[in-house]
């Protein structure tokens, strides 16, 4: 989710709207979305007024021109002064903080709908630790960015906090994203375990009418692993009764495992226990930790130089691969990866957290390599950085 600080003026409550030039507003005007214009000169300035005079009340100015926002008396405008905005990129504007929230991008590569700030676990490497403030609110916003969208992406994700706690206004939002973009794969990212509750589960898919890949994190082969990494009794076993129960209404199902000290000590054990156990999932994903939130907080655990693991990640995949898994290696640049693994890495870092430092400038895969956190400028890196000649 990307900041931009702006001016205003006429704006007096927060509002949600599509960016459209004036001469792509035509094809992008809805009467039921909030639509921001943007000038750039008189001409465009003109032509807009004269929208609005036509009796278009869900139209407001948004410029980056200082005149053009100066000659606009008596509209509802938006000086966007750091220029970054694009067509077709859905904004929230936050009237107290006077501050535009790009919620989606279209020239992204990846789509994330943020549903809650609420979980019920409390993972030693969170990057987004949860909060206890009511935001229902966020169930709004998410129904309003599925409206403003204008062109179906491939894929949109889901994600929080935990998801599933919203109970049966999950499926609402998931059916609303799939009526109006079905042409999108969904991804919901959850820990699972609310499906381990008969009564939830079975009301969340007889309201279902969307397909969706389930992404469910597992950090052990045992219980007193993936407890401890979750910090919460029992979740292992809620998590795997969850598996099971998507399984039972043939749901797609990825495994998700994030590589801090206490996974990586088990990995290939980790992956046997898949192989055996749950070989019905579709992929499992492999994943560098993202330096921030919790992780902060538990460095000694989170904090790990992914080149000393190569013999124990080498083997977890070789597991995997033999038992006829999909394996994705996510948010690892390929210079710390061995090089047989590079078949497995994807470019999985949203595209507002990657960045890639000075070193990344010589060398020959930077185009295909997932790029860092942006977070490690603060934090740390997940290995010794070199390019690839």
């Amino acid at each position: 989710m990307l900041q931009t600080y702006c001016d205003s003026i006429n704006i007096n409550n927060d509002v949600i709207f599509r960016l459209s030039s004036i001469d792509s507003l035509p094809n992008s005007w809805r009467p039921n979305i909030n639509v921001a214009v943007k000038v750039s000169n008189l001409d465009e300035l003109k032509k807009f007024i004269n929208l609005k005079n036509a009796g278009l009340s869900n139209l407001l100015l948004l410029t980056s021109e200082n005149y053009i926002f100066s000659l606009a008396d008596n509209i509802a405008k938006i000086l966007d002064t750091e220029n970054t905005l694009e067509e077709d990129d859905v904004i929230s504007f936050i009237h107290k903080f006077n501050e535009l929230r790009i919620l989606y991008r279209r020239s992204d590569m990846h789509h994330t709908v943020f549903l809650t700030n609420h979980c019920n676990s409390n993972c030693l490497m969170c990057s987004q630790p949860p909060t206890k403030s009511p935001d229902l609110w966020l169930i709004d916003e998410a129904i309003l960015i599925a409206e403003h969208i204008n062109q179906s992406p491939n894929t949109i994700g889901f994600t929080g906090g935990e998801p599933l706690l919203l109970g049966d206004k999950l499926p609402f939002i998931l059916n609303h994203y799939f009526n109006l973009h079905p042409n999108s794969a969904l991804q919901v990212l959850t820990n699972g375990r609310l499906f381990s509750q008969d009564k939830l589960t079975e009301r969340i898919f007889s309201e279902l009418n969307s397909s969706v890949n389930w992404q469910i994190p597992l950090y052990g082969h045992a219980d007193f692993i993936h407890d401890y990494v979750v910090q919460t009794y029992k979740a292992f076993d809620q998590t795997i009764y969850g598996i099971l129960a998507l399984q039972e209404h043939h749901q797609s199902i990825q495994i998700r495992t994030v590589l801090i000290k206490p996974v990586l000590d088990n990995l290939p054990k980790i992956a046997e226990f898949i192989t055996r156990n749950l070989p019905f999932v579709c992929e499992v994903a492999l994943m560098v930790c993202e330096p921030t939130g919790f992780a902060l907080a538990n460095k000694e655990l989170c904090r790990v130089d992914l080149r000393e693991w190569h013999d124990k990640i080498i083997n977890a995949v070789e597991i995997l691969v033999r038992g006829n898994l999909g394996v994705v290696i996510m948010n690892a640049p390929l210079c710390v990866l061995p090089s047989e693994l590079w078949v497995h890495a994807h470019q999985s870092i949203s595209d507002w957290k990657r960045v890639y430092t000075n070193i990344c400038d010589d060398c020959k895969v930077k185009s295909q390599c997932s790029g860092l956190f942006a977070s490690y400028k603060a934090s740390w890196l997940p290995s010794i950085i070199n390019p690839i000649n």
